[in-house]
């Protein structure tokens, strides 16, 4: 029998009701959250009844869902399992036979204690017990009564000081949860089949020598235990345990000498006593997190080779890495690492992503960056002078506020074609180069980020049309001119342009956009709203239609800005999901277009007029734009062999926008030479400079 109790605010069972239901077996009285639940239930005997379920959902916790009369004594004798949620006495009822009961669950209940004092029980057959978030339950020693038992979940339990003694008798035991026992001081040895020990956030100062000697143990949680010195000493035959939790053990000092041989993960982050590691980490160890180990000095001189992940931001007191990283190292994290001075002659070449923001003291990076870096933080690193070359297949570069930054190498001419494969294959297709606030950065320097951000603009555009998918890039640095390679330029926020006649032919990919910004004062918003730079683009045609849309927003990095900077970005209108098919035919055959760029402030939903930055703070000073070609590819890069480079691809909606002009012409055009004339116009814009070389337009 089971029983929705979300629309019943009282229940009274009459006896009379059940005493000829001899074969009833289950009884179920269920309720889901937000319900005010059952004031007054009185059960009657149902001597056969084998479970009992009065459940109420977790995120009524707290509330008392169903409330007993006085002098509640009974229980089924017959009852296999029992799950009584917000169960309201201090104990089960002393007549209550249990020697059939195999699981018994009483989360958020009142209990004190399982049974009185002095009360004959018998738990023969109990193999799961849930106890969770009993608040007040103090005394669980009737456990040590129960040799069947396989798991046990006491978490949140805060009055529970200890476990009874003769606790590792408990030799089928699987499963131990202690999580939020916050008065928990001391634990007894423990049975040797344990696989699952949680003891988060729990008050113990040491471990018995037993834990680690738990052979089948596969997880070991001391995350938070905030008064541990420290672990076993003894040999460790953790033979079983893939990963050990132990982040925010604040008072733990040292770790053993031995830790478990086949661990893969290994977290001690926030332990601030920590002074120094084993000399030697188990071999197979692939993560690391040591994250604000303000006490840690150096790390051990090998670390393993199959290491992948290596966190060790806000470790102040660490003044260099070992002279050799792991080789299999993809991710190292050194943020706020304030003492480190150096990094490594050479990194791993593997490495993917890392992160050195805020490294006060690093003076200097290694002459070469790993080629498949992708990531690469370096805000606030206020002693770096100069910068390597930027990997090319780099996708987040920020390096906003290194105020010493004076010198940046030049681009290399190879670059859009380097690594064209891997760039192809990498999912994500959004690029940042930020050069924020390095307001010693040189005339030189600021022609170098510009030159390589022509490279990198030319590179994500071709790789955009040759996966079709939208791709950005926003590239910023400090100066005050549009570079050279934007053709058409403007002063003041807006620019007007003429298309060149069949603007939008095969290899067209779209616009690079550029804007010169003074900043006067700049403060961030608050941390609930944002702002961005827009730019609102319309299409013209010679009969005066016209298509509009918003082609990009680039949002402001919450730092304090004083001094101008060039911003620039990549757009592809092809993407633009425009109103109907004769809109985006008017676009294909625009004759002009007009760009005008503005600036939001405390943006939450749709921009308005009001939302505009006071000029006297923030004020585009130039704009310009230019076209973007996929012929453009072979300006740029002189001498590639032809083996490098590929036949250009016409895509279907490029040949249906040409089918549709072709179709527009009169009648007159398409049956006499202005066809031909047509073709070989269109095709002289398609045909490589040289016979010899074919075109990689990706």
């Amino acid at each position: 029998m089971a029983m929705n109790m979300d629309l019943i605010k009282d229940l009274y069972v009459n006896v009379a009701s059940f005493e000829k239901m001899h074969k009833l077996r289950l009884l179920d009285l269920y309720s889901h959250p937000y319900t005010r639940g059952v004031n007054n239930l009185d059960l009657p005997p149902m001597h056969k009844l084998r479970l009992l379920d009065l459940y109420s959902h977790s995120y009524t916790r707290g509330v008392n869902k169903l409330h007993l009369p006085p002098g509640f004594v009974f229980l089924p004798e017959a009852l296999k399992y029992l799950r009584w949620d917000f169960y309201p006495l201090t104990s089960l009822p002393s007549r209550f036979s249990s020697e059939n009961l195999v699981e018994l669950h009483m989360p958020d209940s009142r209990l004190e204690q399982l049974w009185n004092k002095g009360v004959q029980i018998n738990l023969g057959s109990i193999k799961r017990i849930d106890l969770s978030y009993s608040e007040h339950l103090a005394d669980v020693s009737a456990l040590i009564e129960s040799p069947n038992l396989e798991r046990i979940r006491l978490g949140g339990c805060k009055s529970l000081v200890q476990l009874p003694s003769p606790f590792q008798n408990l030799a089928k035991l699987t499963s131990l949860n202690l999580n939020r026992c916050s008065n928990l001081k001391i634990l007894p040895e423990m049975p040797g089949n344990l696989e699952l020990l949680v003891l988060y956030q729990t008050a113990i100062e040491e471990l018995p020598s037993s834990i680690w000697s738990l052979e089948k143990l596969q997880f070991l949680g001391l995350a938070i235990c905030e008064e541990l010195k420290n672990l076993p000493s003894s040999t460790c035959r953790l033979y079983s345990l893939p990963d050990l939790h132990l982040y925010r053990c604040r008072s733990l000092e040292s770790l053993p000498v031995e830790l478990p041989s086949e661990l893969k993960e290994l977290y001690l982050s926030d332990c601030e006593s920590l002074g120094s590691l084993p000399a030697q980490l188990p071999s197979g160890l692939k993560k690391l997190e040591l994250r604000n180990c303000k006490s840690l000095g150096s790390l051990p001189v090998e670390l393993p080779s199959g290491l992948e992940y290596l966190d060790l931001s806000g470790c102040e007191s660490l003044g260099s890495l070992p002279a050799q990283l792991p080789s299999g190292l993809k991710k190292l994290e050194l943020r706020k690492c304030k003492s480190l001075g150096s990094l490594p002659v050479e990194l791993p070449s593997g490495l993917e992503y890392l992160d050195l923001s805020d490294c006060e003291s690093l003076g200097s990076l290694p002459v070469e960056l790993p080629s498949g870096l992708k990531t690469l933080q370096l805000r606030s690193c206020k002693s770096l002078g100069s910068l390597p070359k930027l990997p090319w297949l780099l996708g987040l570069f920020d390096a906003h506020g290194c105020t010493s930054l004076e010198t940046v190498s030049s681009p290399m001419r190879t670059a859009p074609i380097q690594g064209r494969d891997q760039y192809v294959n990498h999912s994500e297709k959004f690029e940042e180069l930020l050069f924020m606030n390095c307001v010693k950065l040189d005339q030189s320097a600021q022609s170098n980020i510009m030159a390589d951000a022509q490279l990198r603009v030319m590179r994500i555009a071709t790789a955009s049309r040759l996966l079709n998918k939208p791709s950005t890039i926003n590239i910023v640095c400090p100066g005050n001119e549009i570079p050279k390679w934007m053709r058409y330029q403007s002063e003041g926020c807006s620019i007007n342009i003429k298309l060149p006649p069949h603007w939008f032919r095969l290899g067209f990919l779209g616009y690079a956009l550029c804007i010169v910004v003074a900043f006067n004062n700049y403060t961030p918003p608050d941390i609930d709203n944002y702002s961005y730079f827009g730019c609102e683009t319309h299409h013209k045609t010679n009969n005066s239609h016209e298509v509009c849309w918003e082609a990009l927003r680039i949002s402001l990095p919450a730092i304090l800005i004083n001094s101008d900077h060039v911003f620039v970005w990549y757009f592809c209108p092809k993407f633009v999901r425009l109103e109907s098919a004769i809109n985006r035919q008017d676009w294909v055959k625009a004759s002009e277009a007009s760009f005008d760029f503005k600036l939001y402030q405390n943006i939450i939903q749709t921009p308005k007029e009001g939302n505009l930055f006071d000029p006297s703070t923030v004020r585009v000073k130039r704009c310009g734009v230019s076209l973007l070609y996929a012929q453009e590819i072979e300006k740029l890069l002189g001498g590639i062999d032809e083996d490098e480079v590929m036949e250009p691809k016409q895509t279907v909606e490029e040949e249906d926008i040409i089918i549709k002009t072709k179709r527009q012409r009169d009648e007159s055009e398409l049956s006499g030479s202005g066809t031909a004339s047509f073709k070989e116009e269109y095709n002289d814009q398609l045909r490589p400079q040289s016979s010899k070389r074919k075109i990689n337009i990706m």
